[in-house]
């Protein structure tokens, strides 16, 4: 798409308040960018976020998110891609090496 069309694009956005009818989802966490084994290990969990509603902690690791596995952060992302808020998914998470299985709801 050229320029002019995308900079007319926003404008139409920007004056008719057209907004998206779902938002993405988020767990409200900072991944832990160090980490290499398979999964996506969680560093912070944030106040008043899906993550915090549903108890997953600092250490947890994300290993699959609905039908989606996570081996690393990059999958992680990929797969939350899928999810807009108000979508119900269940979720494995590994904790002191066992396996949580929680079905939640984003927020």
């Amino acid at each position: 798409m050229k320029l002019r069309k995308w900079i007319s694009l926003i404008k139409w956005k920007m004056k008719t308040g057209y907004r998206r009818s779902q938002e993405q989802a988020t767990l409200g966490v900072m991944p832990d960018y160090g980490f290499s084994n398979k999964g996506m290990r969680i560093s912070t969990v944030s106040a008043g976020k899906t993550a915090e509603k549903y108890g997953f902690r600092e250490g947890d690791i994300v290993v699959k998110i609905g039908d989606h596995p996570i081996l690393d952060l990059i999958s992680y992302m990929s797969a939350m891609q899928n999810f807009n808020v108000g979508d119900q998914v269940n979720m494995i998470v590994v904790r002191d090496g066992s396996q949580l299985v929680a079905t939640i709801k984003f927020v």
